[in-house]
């Protein structure tokens, strides 16, 4: 792998929006249908100016996961990448290759980042801590995983305010209008939520009450 090479080379495209008759529940439950893996980070803090921001992200780009101590890096070319960790190619090695293959400028770009996720069982990967290992044939999600998004939604709540931010390469053109559409709809599709299958456990009755006991004493 050679992280010196670049996979996407962006600018930006804004455009500001008035927000006061949106909450960003109501724009994620217009927009999540459009691209799958959509995200809404939802501020709780709404009284100070630098604090009461979310973000929506829509339409991935590329992402880097790590599962089972697996890096697996995908770009927008469709080409990926998978590298062991060890001790020469850490986690922060991985993150930060990853993010060096990508330039953005432009307005925004600040919010342009990775958004994603780590579970408590990456704990592993920096710490000498043993983490039971258990794998879920159906949705055997990375212990860490951070996406690249075309498109962000910015929700001022402070000053109710919209700002779309679109990442475009050279040449493209802008799909800005078509997500101002959908956010401007009065109708959007909602879904009942059924279970399936049987609650589980990867640990059994026993090791649980064990587990409690030590964290008694």
């Amino acid at each position: 792998m050679n992280p010196k090479s670049i996979k996407g080379d962006y600018r930006t495209n804004c455009e500001r929006l008035l927000g006061d008759l949106h909450t960003p529940v109501s724009i994620y439950l217009k927009v999540r249908d459009m691209y799958p893996q959509s995200v809404l980070m939802e501020s709780s803090d709404f009284h100070a100016g630098e604090n009461s921001l979310s973000f929506i992200a829509l339409c991935p780009l590329a992402s880097i996961g790590i599962n089972r101590g697996i890096v697996t890096m995908s770009y927008p070319d469709n080409s990926k990448e998978e590298a062991p960790l060890s001790e020469t190619f850490t986690v922060a090695d991985a993150l930060n290759g990853f993010i060096g293959r990508f330039k953005v400028t432009g307005d925004n770009a600040n919010v342009c980042g990775l958004y994603g996720y780590t579970t408590f069982n990456a704990v592993k990967y920096f710490e000498q801590i043993p983490v039971k290992e258990s794998r879920d044939e159906t949705n055997d999600a990375p212990d860490i995983l951070y996406i690249l998004y075309k498109y962000i939604i910015l929700f001022n709540h402070f000053k109710n305010e919209l700002t779309l931010v679109e990442l475009l390469s050279d040449g493209e053109t802008s799909g800005l209008s078509e997500l101002e559409a959908e956010i401007g709809n009065r109708n959007y599709a909602s879904y009942n939520f059924l279970a399936k299958g049987v609650a589980t456990s990867t640990l059994t009755d026993e090791e649980h009450k064990a587990n409690v006991r030590r964290g008694v004493a």
